[in-house]
């Protein structure tokens, strides 16, 4: 029984290394010189879904991203049979921590602001508001939106966030359900989405849910450029409703060079960078998965083929 990983040899050999560091024996093979297809138990991949028919034997594949909604987007549909995985990196928390509060803080303390002043030359001070006086409203509740929303709590800002279903999270304003969200978007002047991407949520922020938002809200997005319908976002931005947009994600990447966010004075980008997946801290989930699937033991953190996450 082997592990291939599908991704590019690079991705390949970094993982490589911590892989064997952990079991020096281990059979590891990368893409495309994994010799007998049939030995391959156990894939890492990122977007190379349409590989896995070719592995006949295969019986786990672990996903090296955060998100998994393009592995249900693909043309290829992953085999029965073959397990998806998800990694649990614990870097992961604290890289969407540290991004989000940045943006946050950034729009809050207005330091884009005060760089154009820099540049000018002009030394002032400018009228911000404390996080006491903000409300930010958090879209989705799972492992990384409770604590990032728990963070700005423990900041100061006045935190609700956001579930499909009921959720309690100790010292947050939990809502959830439709009525739920049309009250967060009414109240928040900071609005960041955290979800998973799915059938249900695929273009959910969109002209109408921009109309709900508190006027002059800003948005936050580090989850899926698939949430957003990039034409309504500029609409409401030209129109004053929206303030601002900070946006780690985008529904083409990379974005094509003429691209309206690209100069946009009121959006800020950053290339999906928010959180990014270290092999080794992760190597050693990754051999717990082969020893499973060895040992035909159940496995850990599998994604929901019909929850698609």
């Amino acid at each position: 029984m082997a592990i291939a990983c599908l991704d590019d040899p690079s991705t390949g050999t970094r993982w490589g290394a911590e892989l064997r560091r952990l079991r020096p024996d281990l059979d590891y093979r990368i893409w495309p010189d994994i010799g007998d297809p049939r030995d391959v138990s156990v894939a890492l991949l990122w977007d190379q879904i349409n590989l896995l028919p070719s592995l006949p034997c295969l019986r786990a594949a672990v996903v090296t991203g955060a998100g998994v909604d393009h592995v249900f987007r693909s043309e290829t549909p992953v085999p029965e049979g073959v397990t998806l995985i998800r990694l649990a990196d614990p870097s992961i928390t604290s890289q969407m921590i540290e991004w989000v509060t940045l943006a946050v803080l950034t729009h809050t303390r207005r330091w884009d602001d005060y760089r154009d002043l820099q540049r000018q030359g002009r030394y002032e001070e400018l009228e911000t508001r404390v996080p006491a006086e903000t409300t930010v409203g958090v879209l989705g509740l799972g492992e990384l939106g409770r604590a990032v929303a728990v963070t700005l709590a423990a900041i100061g800002y006045g935190v609700q966030g956001w579930s499909r279903g009921a959720r309690t999270v100790d010292g947050l304003v939990c809502r959830h359900g439709p009525d739920g969200l049309d009250t967060l978007l009414r109240d928040a002047d900071i609005v960041i989405c955290l979800l998973p991407l799915t059938p249900e949520t695929e273009g959910l922020i969109d002209a109408g849910f921009l109309a709900r938002m508190k006027p002059g809200a800003h948005l936050i997005n580090a989850a899926r450029g698939g949430h957003v319908v990039e034409a309504d976002i500029l609409a409401a931005l030209g129109t004053g409703r929206l303030a601002g947009a900070t946006l780690d994600v985008q529904r083409d990447e990379p974005m094509a060079p003429g691209h309206p966010f690209w100069t946009h004075p009121k959006v800020s980008i950053t290339p999906h960078i928010a959180t990014i997946t270290h092999p080794r801290f992760c190597a050693a989930q990754v051999i717990e998965t082969y020893r499973r699937v060895e040992a035909g033991l159940p496995l850990h953190n599998v994604i929901d083929r019909t929850r698609r996450y």
